[in-house]
């Protein structure tokens, strides 16, 4: 694949969980899933066999660019909770100039937002008690 590095600098992979085996290697692209403004969301397979989405961002010549995504980056490394997508690991693939963020792959879609008032015709007064 050529030559990558780890993004992250305080440790050689950034998602190491008892439950987990780390992302050493970047994951195999399997399908485009989405697309947004700062790149691309790839259904992935990890070496593990595993399924993941990788978003692949151009690195851009723009002054602080890549230290902002560093940043970004880091942060995603230091969040975990159970309502955020779980960041993985990050590689940097210098000849092509990307950067592929490793995430944990979530395929059932946006949740729809309940409706606060059950009432089909909200112009109508409730006719529960």
């Amino acid at each position: 694949m050529g030559t990558q590095t780890a993004m992250t600098t305080k440790t050689p992979t950034s998602w190491t969980t008892s439950c987990h085996p780390s992302i050493t290697t970047p994951p195999e692209l399997q399908v485009a899933i989405g697309k947004g403004s700062f790149g691309v969301v790839w259904k992935a397979r990890d070496e593990h066999g595993r399924d993941v989405a990788v978003k692949i961002v151009p690195l851009v010549h723009s002054a602080g660019a890549e230290e902002e995504l560093d940043q970004e980056v880091e942060l995603m490394r230091r969040f975990c909770h159970p309502n955020l997508v779980q960041f993985h690991t990050a590689f940097r693939i210098a000849e092509a100039r990307q950067v592929w963020v490793v995430m944990e792959l979530c395929e059932a879609g946006s949740h729809p937002i309940p409706n606060p008032n059950p009432n089909p015709n909200p112009h109508e007064p409730d006719p529960r008690p």
